[in-house]
């Protein structure tokens, strides 16, 4: 639904309760954070760091290029954690 402000004095709270508001709902900041990471070989490899990744934000978005050992997030978790649990599947994680 488009609301122009010409329209605004016309809506009543039922209809302002009707809209939906798209978000991300992080905690603190969101920001794109890349890592580099080695021993990822295969999909499965890139859905592990990922699904790692997802447990701590699942709000997170992660973009994986395993040929070039780049793993890119959008997330508002600290770098540190997000290191953290790409290492505890097993990858090695350069700062």
């Amino acid at each position: 639904m488009v609301v122009r402000s010409s329209d605004i004095k016309t809506l009543d709270l039922a209809t302002i309760g009707s809209f939906r508001l798209r978000s991300h709902q992080h905690k603190g900041t969101a920001m794109n954070q890349t890592f580099t990471v080695t021993g990822m070989t295969c999909g499965h490899c890139e859905r592990a760091v990922k699904n790692a990744v997802l447990q701590i934000d699942p709000q997170a978005q992660v973009s994986i290029d395993s040929a070039a050992n780049r793993v890119d997030v959008y997330s508002a978790q600290a770098r540190e954690a997000l290191a953290k649990a790409i290492a505890e599947e097993g990858y090695g994680v350069a700062a």
